[in-house]
């Protein structure tokens, strides 16, 4: 399936108050992004990489999955990093940038007091977590979409 739009942000998750469990627990798709993360595909400089680069290739299959669960789980910051290490950019909310992404995040971006975004693609497709409150709100992809 392929995507028509030039900018367009998936939302993965809602805007949700009630999570039983807010654990991350060390998992192969951590794992997994954290080891593909340092691996320089066609979009950061390298050759191409299925593995990094492909449509639902190895590294997107953790991201979505990782994303799903901390959403789903309402993690914490630091078990966001935890699972995924530092963001590649971090945007302080209110400020400009940020409502330029959260305008694209949805309904879950909505009182963002930060939003944590990681390069799957350089900065071409990239993952974006809305968080408040020390908690993982909602995230989506903003993707190039060629």
């Amino acid at each position: 399936m392929k995507q028509a739009l030039s900018i367009v942000l998936v939302s993965i998750g809602v805007w949700s108050s009630s999570c039983a469990q807010t654990t991350l627990p060390s998992s192969l798709n951590a794992e997994r992004f954290q080891a593909l993360r340092r691996v320089p595909g066609h979009f950061n400089g390298g050759a191409w990489n299925a593995e990094v680069d492909a449509w639902n290739g190895a590294k997107h299959r953790a991201m979505q999955a990782l994303a799903k669960q901390a959403v789903e789980q309402g993690a914490s910051t630091a078990e966001l990093q935890a699972s995924m290490g530092a963001p590649d950019e971090t945007v302080a909310c209110p400020s400009s940038r940020c409502e330029t992404l959260a305008a694209r995040a949805g309904p879950g971006a909505a009182g963002a007091q930060a939003l944590w975004v990681y390069d799957w693609r350089g900065a071409h497709d990239r993952l974006v977590f809305s968080l408040a409150g020390g908690k993982v709100r909602a995230a989506g992809w903003m993707l190039a979409g060629e």
